[in-house]
């Protein structure tokens, strides 16, 4: 009728693997770091033995920094593959991959002041993608943060 509704599922399997690897060098006041992450997630339903909807089988985190005193510039990249929008696996959205790019500064005072203003351009490469069906995700678009803890 075009009107969704939730359906409770009985019964779950869910397992997976989750992998990460960290590389760091450090020269003086300089860091380069690497953070990586990986995750293989199978998500069925026990009684149809489907695919769960919206449960991306793989997915890829990597964040490469480059850090010079309180300077910081950063990549992102974020890796989904494809998931099923429909309870009988008939239908799916396509994978996408995302990245993003920063540039920021910390602040120190000589209190408990720390403040953190950071620049980033999200979806640096304008990808169309959905996380959910029909609803598009921001084009290329830029945030500005400035964050302070006491």
């Amino acid at each position: 009728m075009g009107i969704w509704t939730p359906i409770n599922i009985k019964d779950a399997s869910n397992y997976g693997l989750e992998v990460s690897l960290e590389l760091a060098e450090k020269w003086g006041n300089r860091h380069l770091t690497w953070k990586n992450s990986y995750a293989l997630t199978k998500a069925v339903d026990s009684e149809t033995n489907k695919s769960l909807m919206y449960v991306p089988e793989h997915k890829v985190t990597s964040i490469l920094t480059y850090a010079y005193s309180d300077w910081r510039l950063f990549y992102q990249l974020y890796v989904n593959s494809s998931v099923f929008i429909t309870s009988d696996n008939s239908e799916s959205l396509s994978g996408y991959s995302v990245s993003n790019l920063g540039f920021g500064r910390n602040f120190k005072t000589k209190g408990k002041l720390n403040i953190e203003a950071l620049i980033q351009v999200n979806n640096l490469y304008n990808k169309n993608y959905q996380n959910v069906a029909y609803r598009p995700m921001p084009n290329r678009n830029v945030q500005l943060k400035l964050k302070i803890k006491i």
